[in-house]
């Protein structure tokens, strides 16, 4: 993770889009706390056709912040999400 101050990305905020797109976190501070984080928007290791439609039970949790999330949560997130349902 890469920690920037907010000025910092003031001044080049495409090069640090850019480092997010790749999937480096950029954690910005503000008087050298943390403030925000720019990640990408595509979650590493997270595709449809693995996750949603495999056969082969995962080996692996996601964790999404606090919350560890199996591929049975996943499915359920993606279906909701399908049907705007919540």
């Amino acid at each position: 993770m890469k920690k920037v101050s907010i000025k910092q990305v003031r001044e080049d905020f495409a090069g640090y889009a850019e480092s997010a797109a790749s999937g480096e976190i950029i954690e910005v501070t503000k008087y050298n706390k943390p403030y925000v984080r720019i990640v990408t928007a595509k979650a590493p290791g997270v595709t449809v056709g693995d996750l949603v439609f495999s056969t082969v039970p995962l080996k692996r949790v996601q964790n999404i912040g606090k919350i560890a999330l199996t591929e049975i949560d996943l499915k359920r997130a993606l279906e909701e999400d399908r049907d705007g349902s919540r």
